[in-house]
């Protein structure tokens, strides 16, 4: 099986498994822990651009608004750069433990 195959194979759980999860972002004082809000983030990398998402083992769990800061759609938050690098961290960390507790990633 190629990589692609295997990554188009693996999209809607990795990304489904996001809905109703709480917010692993959590950036303090806007994160809205609405669970019915919760998508799949996807992270900056080298293989994101315009219009280009990252892999959909790149992502994390976020709320709508959580979500929103860290792709720049709300700017006006205070929070300088190194916090929110910080929040991404932490909730890729949380993100994938969950993966993993859930059997969608496995550890070889």
């Amino acid at each position: 099986m190629k990589i692609t195959d295997f990554r188009l194979l693996r999209v809607s759980k990795l990304t489904k498994a996001s809905r109703h999860q709480e917010c692993t972002l959590q950036i303090h004082p806007f994160c809205d822990w609405d669970v019915e809000k919760t998508v799949p983030c996807h992270l900056p990398s080298e293989s994101a651009g315009t219009g280009i998402k990252s892999e959909d083992w790149w992502l994390v769990d976020g709320c709508h608004t959580c979500h929103s800061i860290i792709d720049g759609r709300i700017t006006d938050h205070g929070i300088d750069d190194v916090e929110i690098l910080l929040c991404i961290m932490r909730a890729l960390h949380r993100t994938i433990n969950r993966r993993i507790e859930k059997g969608l990633i496995t550890i070889a």
